[in-house]
Order: C-alpha cells, then structure tokens, then sequence
C-alpha cells in the first residue's frame, strides 16, 4: 500500500473488485481531505468511507477487503483487440496479455499477410515477429436481408431480381440476375424504380448495406 497515494477527484479499486470514488460535489455525500484521512463513498454503498493517504481503510483489519489497491483514472485506455493495426512487438505489455489472453481462452486471432493483402485466420497464438500483427477476430455483423413474396414475383415475370439502391427505400426490378452497380454513387443500374408502398409487406427492404440488398427470382417462379 505504500506506493498508492490517494488524489481527491480520482476513482480506485477496492481490494475486492469494487469501485471507490474519493471525491463528491453532492453535500450529502461530500468528500474532504483531514489530516492524513480522506472522505469518499464506494459504488453502490450510501455511507461514506474513510482511507488514509496509502489507501488502507479506516476501522479496522475486518475491513481491508475496502483497502485501495489501484487508481483507475491513471491506467491508459485499453485498446481495442479487434483493431490492433501494429506488429505484436510493439504492443505494450498489458495489450500484449490481453491478446495472449483472449487467444488461450479460445478467442479467434488473425493475422496480417502482407502477401494477401489481408488478415487471415491465425492457427496459433501471437508470436514476438518483427512485422507480424495479430488481432481478435472482429464479430461478424449481423443484418436483416431484404425479401420479395412469391406474389410480387408473379406481378413481373420479367424481372430477374430486385435491388435498393445506397439510402433508398425504394425498389429497382431488374431484367438479369447479376444487374451491374456504381460503387462510387453505391447505386444499382439499369434497373426501374417502383415505389415501395406500392407492395405494402410484400417487399421488405431489411437493414443490410446497399451492395448486398439484392433478391434473386427463385427457381420455378
């Protein structure tokens, strides 16, 4: 405990996992600092609490388990794992734990080929190579895909597939299954815009990126 110094203002962690708050504005529960003794309140508790200067709990050894072991407020930030982007050597130590970490937990890890141009799953865990990133794999995002009801289908049997262009709501019907698109504009084309209350339900446009709202004409319709 004698290299903890307490700061009026700063959060810290209890000996057994809680968080301690050395500081308050609301009268009520108002922190001061008296002598070698400092006021505070523990989250989720109504009564205040006394430390001194190192961090020890005031009353007794029963209640060390409210001792002050750490200061919140000056770790860095913890980096996100899934967007790791420099060479595992020079993650600090505590990213480089958590990384180790996840991965012995079971946690996916990829690597950058800079032969593919892109990450790659990782069959082991990360390694100390000069120019080698690993990262947790990123969850996949999930979306709602667009549909078209069999009876919209009947309504255009010319139409080969159906797309939303980027923002839009309204749908195109096109002639081909593989209408060409506009990455730049995020636009299908050659298609004819129908107006989406038009169908009612019978249509639902679904929340997934514009490159992928696109339905086929199923087989046999």
């Amino acid at each position: 405990m004698s290299e903890l110094k307490l700061e009026v203002g700063k959060r810290y962690e209890t000996r057994d996992g809680r968080v301690a708050f050395v500081s308050f504005d609301a009268p009520a529960v108002l922190a001061k600092i008296r002598g070698d003794r400092i006021w505070g309140i523990i989250e989720g508790s109504n009564s205040t609490k006394i430390w001194t200067q190192d961090g020890c709990v005031w009353g007794g050894i029963q209640n060390h388990h409210l001792d002050l072991i750490r200061c919140l407020d000056d770790e860095p930030e913890l980096v996100d794992l899934t967007k790791i982007d420099v060479p595992f050597g020079e993650l600090d130590e505590r990213t480089q734990d958590r990384l180790g970490g996840a991965w012995a937990r079971g946690g996916e890890l990829q690597f950058y080929s800079a032969h593919c141009g892109k990450w790659m799953m990782a069959g082991h865990g990360p390694s100390y190579s000069s120019n080698l990133k690993f990262r947790l794999k990123p969850e996949e995002p999930t979306y709602t895909m667009p549909t078209v009801d069999d009876k919209v289908w009947l309504a255009f049997p010319g139409a080969k597939s159906f797309t939303w262009d980027s923002g839009a709501t309204n749908p195109y019907a096109h002639a081909k299954s593989n209408p060409d698109k506009v990455e730049h504009y995020g636009q299908w084309i050659d298609g004819d815009e129908l107006p989406a209350n038009l169908f009612g339900d019978l249509i639902q446009r679904g929340d997934c990126p514009w490159h992928m709202a696109i339905v086929l004409r199923p087989e046999g319709l």
